[in-house]
């Protein structure tokens, strides 16, 4: 199973990638790096551990394909919006 994390060139995504690693853990790092930053990854470089997608959250097509098989939450969205958030508001 690989951890992907949205925003991971970010400050905090990117810590999230370093503690995710040292763990032993697969990520996959999503970022349309126009807040987040390369040199926040840049120690992960060459790390078979780790995959860096440049693309948005908002582009379907391409987080589509990014997720294929790592979050259920896009398979089945109705359950995870009802738990997130209308779970969250009341």
């Amino acid at each position: 199973m690989t951890d992907v994390v949205t925003g991971g060139a970010g400050f905090i995504g990117s810590h999230l990638v370093d503690r995710l690693v040292a763990d032993g853990r697969q990520v996959r790092v999503i970022d349309n790096f126009r807040k987040g930053s390369p040199q926040n990854l840049e120690q992960h470089e060459g790390c078979k551990s780790v995959e860096i997608v440049r693309a948005d959250v908002t582009d379907l097509d391409a987080l589509g394909h990014a997720l294929e098989g790592q979050v259920p939450s896009i398979e089945h969205p109705e359950i995870y919006f009802q738990s997130n958030v209308v779970g969250t508001l009341l």
